[in-house]
């Protein structure tokens, strides 16, 4: 159950209601044979597992609220690097003296951009 909850919850948080499945599947059969053991032992052991169960949710919501803004910041910091090389491109071009000029500098900014020798 452990590593269940260490790889399932944080591997499957992308999609939270894959998530939910797979920890219904894992962990409603323990909860369902404890609970109706007519003895105190495992009705406390069913409610252990119901909370472990609503720890792993809470967990894989969480997770998902962060896969999901560092997706989305990702995303827009690219968005501002190619507008960032767009505008030193269209400066370059319009600094050259010649289209050969002109093509060597946008050629240069777009190596350098992509980390090319």
């Amino acid at each position: 159950m452990g590593g269940m909850a260490a790889g399932g919850s944080t591997t499957l948080a992308a999609i939270p209601q894959v998530s939910f499945v797979f920890i219904l599947g894992c962990t409603l059969q323990p909860i369902l044979y404890h609970l109706f053991l007519n003895d105190s032992a495992s009705q406390l052991l069913a409610m252990v597992f119901s909370v472990f169960t609503i720890a792993m949710f809470a967990t894989s919501l969480v997770v998902h609220g962060a896969l999901s803004r560092q997706f989305h910041a990702e995303r827009q910091t690219q968005e501002l690097r190619k507008l960032g090389l767009q505008q030193r491109i269209v400066a370059l071009a319009n600094d050259a003296t010649s289209v050969e000029q002109a093509i060597h500098f946008c050629l240069d900014e777009v190596c350098e951009a992509l980390r090319w020798p």
